[in-house]
């Protein structure tokens, strides 16, 4: 599972060339005067949302990248959220696990590494694979309960979990492990219920859902030669139907996989990431209607095309450089001694004979990395910058 660096010119060349889309001419100088301009930060800006929106979805990065997650537990700390907003709605974790994480919040008094167990103990039923592996599952989870334990109740906050609900008790035998679900549907379809209810009887009638960017898009448009099934349509786009102009989007800045996967690419072959930091990678937020951001041809993925950023996501937040994004996977608790016989099991239940040694490589050896391939995205990066300052000349 760990990830090794991938260098040399080639990858560079393959990482400007990836996309294949044709960019608007929206200019790097454009970029960076529009940045200048900028005054509200990430938390600001999101929060001004709920002026104008009821339900954001927040597009998540990479599941496993930690840093984001800073910033959203700062995000729901702040009174200004958890007075008009009490319910997070979270892609990862199939809907019956919501109330393990109910009474995981209504415990007393537990120290970090109490709280840290509990959340280990749900990220294990989370999952329709044999566990799932990212740690922000637990970063936030534990964010969530020191939070609730400083809160009055009616201000305590509430995560609802929006995926397939495999209870892995009940699945006996490899007949019953299903292959195939539909999990945008399944997404939407929970917050929904949930949403109409809140906004008919809660006095907090706001909501924020993270679900990874691909989830979010309110706006699709399919090309042939994908790998994605044309009839998939995303949580995103059911949500609009059913929201309309009261659902907002926003993308946080990322990067995304190339079309086989073996390394990340840069939004807008990295113009995005060299104009932020020209300003010294301020943190900001912004709209995206009208910008040269939101102006330019949508690039974050192989699925979509003839789309600008503004026909896809509200706006945008900066947060972190891609430098100092971080991704952890695995933790020495995630199978412990007594739930390793559980681990074989859905393992053969799923089509697969583990041994204990393999387990404890896949699950409880932590990783720590930033991106495969940060040394040439940099180079790129820097590059746009150089050509952008001789030319000032």
């Amino acid at each position: 599972m760990k990830k090794t660096v991938t260098t040399g010119v080639s990858v560079i060349i393959c990482l400007m060339l990836n996309s294949g889309v044709v960019l608007s001419q929206t200019s790097l100088k454009e970029h960076y005067d529009f940045l200048s301009t900028q005054k509200q930060s990430p938390k600001e800006y999101l929060l001004s949302l709920y002026e104008n929106y009821d339900l954001i979805l927040l597009c998540e990065r990479y599941h496993a990248e930690m840093t984001q997650y800073d910033f959203i537990l700062d995000l729901i700390g702040s009174p200004e959220f958890y007075n008009q907003a009490g319910t997070i709605y979270f892609e990862i974790g199939g809907t019956h696990i919501t109330p393990m994480a109910d009474t995981f919040f209504a415990m007393k008094n537990l120290s970090e590494d109490e709280a840290e167990i509990e959340a280990i103990k749900i990220l294990r039923e989370a999952d329709s694979r044999p566990m799932w592996t990212k740690y922000t599952f637990v970063r936030l989870l534990k964010g969530m309960y020191f939070i609730n334990s400083k809160l009055p109740n009616d201000k305590k906050l509430r995560i609802v979990f929006c995926d397939y609900p495999l209870d892995w008790s009940k699945i006996q035998v490899q007949e019953e492990y299903p292959r195939e679900f539909p999990r945008d549907s399944i997404m939407a379809s929970t917050i929904i219920t949930s949403f109409d209810e809140i906004t008919r009887t809660s006095l907090r009638k706001k909501a924020l859902a993270i679900l990874n960017a691909g989830h979010c898009y309110t706006n699709q448009t399919w090309i042939k030669g994908t790998n994605i099934k044309p009839d998939w349509i995303a949580a995103g786009m059911i949500l609009k139907k059913h929201y309309g102009n009261k659902l907002g989007n926003v993308l946080i800045n990322s990067v995304y996989p190339s079309v086989y996967g073996e390394h990340e690419v840069l939004i807008q072959r990295g113009r995005w990431d060299a104009a932020f930091r020209m300003t010294g990678n301020k943190p900001v937020g912004f709209n995206f209607h009208n910008t040269p951001f939101g102006l330019d041809e949508f690039d974050a993925g192989d699925e979509l095309t003839n789309l600008t950023y503004q026909d896809v996501f509200t706006g945008m937040i900066w947060y972190m450089p891609i430098e100092q994004h971080v991704l952890q996977y695995n933790n020495p608790k995630f199978v412990t001694p007594d739930f390793m016989p559980e681990m074989i099991r859905r393992w053969k239940l799923s089509g697969r004979d583990l041994d204990e040694e393999t387990i404890n490589e896949w699950y409880n050896k932590e990783e720590i990395n930033g991106y495969t391939n940060i040394n040439e995205m940099n180079i790129i990066i820097d590059q746009l910058i150089q050509e952008y300052n001789t030319s000032q000349f």
